[in-house]
């Protein structure tokens, strides 16, 4: 796809094999980024307090600075793309967390059947894996 789209010109191979290598460990966070997009709607639909969110997310960005920081020296671009993947999975980890929390203030927390998410989300992340692999 990136050759496809993006090999011309000053683009050449070698550029698009780096390309390939960092969106492969991208691949890893994408699980994460859309587990974020969905949760992140499920506290403000349920009238949830909106500072775990914006607080959870701010931890998210602080791990992925610190491990960017630390990675990046030895693995260089893919350092970064696997501290980005690191601190999505952290922010949605956080996120379903919250979300299961008893109570908050007056408000019930969300029910997840955390058995049945991860049972479906097996398959998904068997396909992440695969590609990363690939």
């Amino acid at each position: 796809m990136i050759e496809l789209l993006f090999q011309r010109g000053a683009f050449t191979a070698a550029d698009t094999a780096a390309t390939a290598g960092v969106m492969r460990v991208y691949a890893l966070g994408l699980l994460g980024q859309t587990l974020v997009g969905a949760l992140v709607r499920c506290y403000f639909s349920a009238g949830r307090p909106r500072w775990y969110p914006v607080g959870v997310m701010a931890a998210g960005i602080v791990a992925t600075s610190v491990i960017g920081a630390l990675t990046v020296g030895r693995w260089g671009v893919a350092g970064i793309a696997a501290a980005n993947a690191f601190g999505i999975t952290v922010t949605a980890a956080l996120l379903l967390t919250g979300l299961r929390a008893a109570r908050s203030g007056d408000r019930p927390g969300v029910t997840v059947g955390a058995r049945r998410v991860l049972a479906e989300l097996a398959r998904p992340v068997l396909a992440s894996a695969l590609a990363v692999t690939a």
